[in-house]
């Protein structure tokens, strides 16, 4: 048997705890949090999906990614994903903090007109490109040994 071992990367070292699937040939193998996953199976090629899953009222977002790959018996395929979005994601934060705090203090009169059209632009273009790259979110690495 050869073994497929799944690594969550996170790129500024925080790990948010979010549950994601994993895919084999397009069936749920399972669900789990770890950052880590092994999973035994017999040779031969297979194609890998990883995917967040976000329940949205009668909708279900997701945000994944797949990889075509070949094991060869008795072979260790190491696998790490990770996403490239960390710009996108310090913005979004400061944005969102920037939202929070609009509740307690009001900024004068032109500036509060100038924020509100770059926080709802920004807002506008983070949806739109979480959209369009929802299909290939995350990127992969892979090592045989």
């Amino acid at each position: 048997m050869s073994r497929l071992i799944l690594h969550r990367k996170s790129q500024l070292g925080i790990k948010m705890p979010i549950p994601y699937c994993v895919i084999i040939n397009g069936k749920v193998v399972g669900v789990t949090r770890l950052d880590k996953v092994q999973i035994e199976m017999p040779q031969g090629a297979y194609n890998i999906s990883v995917k967040y899953v976000f329940p949205i009222w009668r909708w279900e977002f997701c945000l994944s990614s797949s990889r075509d790959i070949i094991i060869k018996d008795n072979e260790t395929v190491e696998m790490e994903f990770f996403h490239k979005e960390i710009l996108w994601d310090i913005l979004f934060e400061i944005d969102l903090l920037l939202w929070i705090a609009e509740f307690f203090f009001e900024l004068p009169y032109p500036w509060n007109v100038v924020y509100k059209v770059f926080s709802n632009g920004f807002f506008l273009l983070w949806i739109l490109r979480v959209f369009i790259i929802r299909k290939k979110y995350f990127t992969f690495r892979v090592k045989y040994s």
